[in-house]
């Protein structure tokens, strides 16, 4: 396996000492900062590097060490609750998004066969203001969809941080 490390416009592939390991991760830009320091728990040196589409690449690496059988588990579920968590934060605005376009769509459905009903001979403004209706409902109930579900996804949400907290500090069982 090769790293690529960039010097002046010339790009070297330098070979990983096999005494390291490295993975690359990719994580929500909001959310760099919670899985740095929830990676760095576990050993792992974190760079970050760019990304796209509001996905950001994380280099991990760190050095091998004797084999630990719990170690694996207990990142897997760590990044699991991590991905639970983007997810979770991300819900509300999301479904919120997705009523105020219903809405809107559904007013340009309703001016449109408004267009339709007069090109027809019958001029009625009836589905255009029940399609502006429609759309003012929406785009007023969003912001209470997205509270609505904020407080909804709180008691997850804090699960999946102990999930974290859980994997990241084990109990020693002393």
């Amino acid at each position: 396996m090769t790293n690529t490390i960039a010097r002046e416009d010339a790009v070297l592939h330098a070979p990983v000492p096999r005494h390291m390991e490295t993975r690359v991760l990719y994580a929500p830009t909001a959310f760099v900062p919670l899985h740095r320091h929830t990676l760095e728990q576990f050993g792992w040196t974190v760079t970050v590097q760019g990304g796209r589409l509001g996905t950001t690449s994380l280099l991990l690496q760190r050095l091998r060490t004797r084999p630990d059988a719990a170690r694996p588990l207990l990142e897997r579920r760590a990044e699991r609750a991590l991905a639970r968590i983007a997810a979770l934060e991300q819900q509300p605005a999301r479904l919120a998004g997705v009523v105020a376009i219903a809405g809107s769509a559904v007013a340009v459905l309703a001016v449109a066969l408004g267009g339709l009903l007069a090109l027809g001979g019958d001029p009625t403004l009836v589905p255009v203001l029940v399609g502006a209706s429609v759309w003012i409902a929406a785009v007023a109930a969003a912001p209470g969809i997205r509270s609505w579900r904020t407080e909804r996804n709180q008691a997850a949400l804090s699960r999946e941080y102990a999930a974290i907290d859980a994997c990241t500090h084990p109990p020693t069982g002393r």
